[in-house]
């Protein structure tokens, strides 16, 4: 098993990402709530963090559960389809808005 800095090579980089991008997910919600200061980029940030963590939580649900190649290699190309047009969307509504 390969060993980095502070995580290994066998999922535990996917727990740090979820902690990390759940912890920028509460400030960042905290602040828009708190500070009654909604404007495009905060609101952007927000959405792509929620994103990012879904779509981290999702990746580590087939990583968990599923174990035919097959289903696995199309639960991850539809999650990356989802991924980009997520990613447009928000993009559309900076642009837009």
């Amino acid at each position: 098993m390969k060993k980095t800095f502070f995580f290994d090579a066998n999922g535990s980089f996917h727990w740090y990402v979820q902690r990390f991008s759940a912890l920028i997910l509460f400030f960042t919600f905290f602040s828009l709530i708190s500070f009654n200061f909604v404007s495009i980029s905060l609101t952007a940030f927000l959405f792509l963090f929620v994103l990012f963590h879904a779509e981290a939580g999702i990746e580590n649900f087939i990583q968990d559960y599923m174990h035919d190649n097959f289903s696995i290699f199309i639960s991850k190309l539809l999650l990356d389809l989802l991924v980009i047009f997520s990613l447009k969307s928000v993009f559309f509504f900076i642009i837009f808005l």
